[in-house]
Parts: structure tokens; sequence; C-alpha cells
């Protein structure tokens, strides 16, 4: 952590005096593994010298690869990139199990030693019992809260832990590379799921056991590790006052359907009036009522979130009130 992100600002450094107070966007960044996501949270707020600063999901301190952050006011839709599918390069390791489900418990909760003999043919039969909606329990050592408090703090006290099954969707699983011990895989999920548990399941389903020896997350949505950025690059890009160019427009990652308002329109969206018919110019994309949509001005921007009172179909004939109700003013 010391060495990775506390001297990316010098003592006495300002970032703020680079970096306009109204830039906003999306920023993908490159983990490395060994430091906890917070740890990449408040090194980007000394870096960039701003507050409002949004991720869409965590990785383990082991993990590496793809972390989102919504900056500025693109912080406020955070929550709608959340719920993306995302895709991971895991490794496997056979015939060890651990009470953290990774290597993290090496130290001092390994069980017996064996090396699995077991078969491709096996393995690949094994894995299709774990794609589609499955019934998943997260490990005791993670941060889901049962009656307010983290299962890892229980865990850590010695305390009974006892994670609750949750449904998760897992799209694909493909092997990448098999060399006893090891297994590689490619895995596409949707939220919520645990790579260390389905590591650990796959392991006793199999019969030796298995912990998740290495995860790098690849994708988040339509978001690709390749398009991410080290904190050091980051840091570079703010002393050359060129942060603008790694920084991804809220509405080229957000897709909403959208309410498009006309111009004398868009500058009352900040005060939170409710649009009439004739302030839509149109709608784009396919909605229901009840569904979350943007407004945008004419030219693509966001400027703001909110729930349709309306479908899609019914805009061009509406005669009646309320069209939408915000929740989110950029």
């Amino acid at each position: 952590m010391d060495m990775i992100t506390n001297n990316l600002v010098s003592p006495g450094q300002s970032s703020t005096r680079r970096l306009s107070q109204n830039m906003n966007g999306v920023l993908l960044i490159d983990k490395p593994s060994g430091i906890t996501s917070h740890d990449v949270l408040q090194a980007l707020r000394r870096i960039l010298g701003i507050k409002k600063l949004g991720h869409t999901g965590t990785l383990d301190p082991l993990a590496s690869g793809l972390l989102v952050f919504c900056v500025g006011t693109t912080s406020k839709l955070a929550r709608f990139l959340v719920s993306k599918d995302k895709s991971y390069e895991a490794e496997i390791r056979l015939g060890l199990t651990t009470e953290t489900y990774d290597s993290e418990g090496l130290a001092d909760r390994l069980e017996p030693d064996s090396i699995p003999q077991i078969g491709l043919n096996e393995i690949e039969k094994s894995l299709q019992l774990f794609i589609g909606n499955i019934q998943q329990r997260a490990p005791k050592y993670s941060a889901i809260k049962i009656k307010g408090s983290a299962l890892y703090k229980s865990a850590r006290k010695g305390e009974p832990c006892y994670p609750p099954l949750r449904p998760v969707v897992i799209h694909s699983i493909e092997i990448r590379n098999y060399q006893p011990p090891f297994l590689r895989l490619a895995v596409v999920c949707g939220k919520g799921t645990y790579i260390r548990s389905l590591a650990h399941d796959i392991g006793a389903e199999l019969g030796p056991g298995a912990y998740l020896s290495s995860l790098r997350r690849t994708r988040v949505g339509q978001l690709r590790l390749e398009d991410a950025h080290t904190l050091e690059k980051v840091q570079r890009l703010v002393d050359t006052g060129s942060l603008s160019t790694a920084l991804m427009a809220a509405e080229s990652v957000i897709d909403l359907p959208a309410l498009i308002v006309t111009e004398n329109f868009a500058a009352r969206v900040r005060h939170g009036v409710s649009p009439g018919r004739g302030d839509i110019t149109r709608a784009q994309g396919e909605f229901c009522a009840g569904d979350h949509v943007s407004l945008k001005n004419s030219a693509g921007h966001i400027l703001a979130v909110g729930i349709s009172e309306i479908s899609a179909e019914e805009l061009a004939a509406w005669q009646g009130g309320g069209i939408f109700r915000y929740e989110r003013v950029l």
C-alpha cells in the first residue's frame, strides 16, 4: 500500500490546482493485487484532489483488474453500473482448502495437501452444474452483513458464522488451461457472485477441494480492462494536465433509455422542475412506466436520472400529467 499509493502525491502538493472543479466522467483503474479497493479510492482522492468519487463494486485485496470509478457529479450514477455483468480470469488450486476460500488463508488454515488426479472431461462435466441461476453461499470472511455486522468481523473473532444462500447467475465458465493442480477459468457472471465461493464449490464437487489462487477482473458491462489506467498513469495525467483524456463521458457508459428535452427546458433541470409533454422532443430507446430513464439535452448529455411515469409508446399521444420523477440531477 505505501509503495503504491502514498507517494503518488508529494507532501504539500495540490492536485486540485490542476483539475477543473467541473471535471466529471467515468475513470477505469487497473487495481494491483495486494491492496484494498478502498486503498485505491483514497489514493485517487489524493491524486485528483476531489471528494466526489464513487465506485461500482470492489475487488478483494488479493484480486487485481478492473475497478470503475465515477468522478464528480457522475458519482450520482454509480448505482446504474453496479448491476452489470462481469468477466474474470480465475486460477483455482485443486487439492487444498482454506477458510477464506483464497490464498490469504494459507498461513494457518490448510487442510492436508493432495494432488488430485482428475481428468479434463470430469472437470468440464462438473463445471456445467454451476452455469445458470444457482444458489451460492458467500465466504464467511466476506463483507456481507448479517444483522448489521460484516461476516468477516465475526469470523476473525472465532464466532459462529452462517452465511445465507443467495441467488446468483453465472453465464459461462470456460477452461483456459489445466496443469494439475492448477485450473485456469474464464468466468462471466452477474452481480453479487463470489468467485472465491465458486472455486470452493467446484473443488467440493470434484472431491479434493480447492481455493482461489488468483483472480483478475477483465470486464464490467461494456467497460474493459484494456482501457484501464494504473494509479501511476493517472498521476502522470494529472501532472501534465491531461486527465480529461482518461475520463469517459457518463452517456457513453450508462445505457439507460432517455427522454430528450428542449434546450429551453434543459436549463431548468437542475432546479428539479418536472417536464411536461411540450418540454420533451422525443424518446430514445424502449421503456415502460416505472422504468429508469435519463433526461438528455439535444447534444446527448445526461442531465438527470429518474423514473418514467409513462411508456415510450405513450409519449407521442400523451395528454396527461406527470411524465418523469427525479432521482438524481447531475
